[in-house]
């Protein structure tokens, strides 16, 4: 699922522009390289409006504050879950420093469009698993600590037009 946002030229790359200044850099430095070959656009969360977000795949690099914001993270699998002090995959708890994830959807209000989120616990963490992200370009969700692959996965169809329930009545 990666690769529906990193093979997007539309992509905006929303930094936390709110982050401490080490995880700052860190992030703008992961935004350069994600975006060197001319694809995509960065922009700080502080900055970004609704029309900027209209028809686009979204990558967030780092928690946004901004409530508009965070509520395109609502796309985002059900094995991933992030709190004030770290995140759980698929039910493990990561809240140590050099924890980093990276949890990818498509957008509820159009699913031809991804949203991700990538989330490093410290800057260390944000350098040393952001740099490996393009080789997993199939997975909708990895947790790294201190860069080494801890977590993957595809997210698991639960609605949509090739899911039908059996144990449900046929609402046809």
């Amino acid at each position: 699922m990666l690769s529906l946002l990193l093979g997007d030229r539309r992509t905006l790359f929303v930094v936390d522009d709110g982050a401490p200044a080490e995880a700052l850099a860190a992030y703008r430095e992961m935004a350069r390289t994600l975006t060197r070959t001319g694809e995509g656009e960065v922009a700080d969360a502080s900055k970004v409006t609704a029309d900027s977000l209209r028809g686009r795949s979204v990558f967030f690099l780092g928690r946004p504050e901004v409530s508009s914001l965070a509520r395109l993270l609502a796309s985002l699998s059900r094995e991933v879950s992030v709190g004030r002090e770290g995140f759980s995959v698929q039910g493990v708890d990561f809240r140590e420093p050099g924890a980093a994830l990276l949890a990818v959807g498509r957008r509820a209000d159009d699913p031809s469009r991804g949203v991700g989120l990538f989330l490093g616990l410290s800057p260390s963490a944000i350098q040393a698993a952001g740099r490996k992200l393009v080789h997993y370009g199939k997975y909708s969700f990895l947790a790294f600590v201190d860069g080494t692959n801890k977590a993957k996965g595809v997210a698991r169809a639960v609605e949509g037009p090739l899911v039908h329930r059996f144990d449900e009545p046929d609402a046809r």
